[in-house]
């Protein structure tokens, strides 16, 4: 499925702001520093054909990345938002397929829109944007593959509902498909909204094998887990299995 979608020309910069916030008694002001991702040049637009199965498998390489200490959540947002543009602008296209001045001045206007809506929350644009990218890698995406239910429980990273609904407000369109019929179809017009509904069409993968260090010590060998039903074994071979338990008899 392709979709078409607006990016930064220039690219964009990870920016860290100051926010202030008071206590709960309204005395003491404290300040701590957000993400925030910021064009480099804000009237610099293309217009650029997303296939979405192609997203969906980058943002599943950058979940693997950080799972394996590969990436950071701050360095895989940077490199996707460069890659595939702003989440929540609708874009706005001439005639011609492309961005012109008058498409230029309707995408500054709805982000300036968007910005003010976000301002009354004490939050900005880029603020936002930067957390719904690490709404997508930390939550929607690993709960397509079942071979992350383990990752994601351990750092208590599952998916609700509420997350989904945040995905797609204000991002879809309904129509009907006939005068005479009931039946309508819902229309992403956002990237954000449209890679969170593709990612539900995905199956859940089947856990991808796994590689362990055979647990007698005097062996070490590296093993593949085989997949299967049963606690998976923790040594290379059945000989290992048995001198690792005589071992632990002699220590006992």
């Amino acid at each position: 499925m392709n979709f078409y979608n607006i990016k930064s020309k220039s690219g964009f910069k990870l920016l860290y702001e100051n926010r202030q916030i008071t206590d709960s008694e309204g005395y003491e002001m404290h300040e701590y520093k957000v993400p925030v991702l910021k064009s480099n040049k804000l009237d610099d637009f293309i217009l650029t054909e997303v296939n979405l199965n192609n997203l969906y498998n980058e943002l599943l390489m950058e979940v693997r990345n950080i799972k394996e200490g590969k990436s950071s959540i701050e360095n895989s947002i940077l490199i996707l938002s460069n890659n595939w543009g702003y989440l929540r602008v609708k874009p706005y296209t001439s005639s011609l397929g492309s961005v012109d001045k008058l498409c230029q001045i309707l995408i500054k206007h709805q982000i300036k829109q968007i910005s003010n809506i976000e301002e009354n929350y004490g939050k900005n644009f880029g603020e936002i944007e930067y957390n719904f990218w690490k709404l997508l890698i930390q939550r929607v995406i690993p709960a397509t593959q079942s071979w992350l239910s383990t990752y994601v429980k351990d750092k208590h990273l599952e998916l609700s509902i509420s997350n989904l609904n945040d995905c797609i407000a204000n991002g879809v369109e309904v129509k009907y498909k006939s005068v005479d019929r009931a039946s309508y179809e819902v229309i992403p017009t956002t990237l954000l909204s449209a890679i969170t509904m593709f990612s539900k069409t995905k199956r859940k993968g089947k856990k991808q094998p796994e590689t362990r260090i055979c647990a007698y010590e005097f062996c070490n060998n590296e093993f593949t887990v085989n997949l299967g039903y049963g606690r998976p074994r923790v040594t290379c071979s059945d000989s290992c299995r048995t001198l690792k338990a005589k071992h632990r008899n002699k220590k006992s």
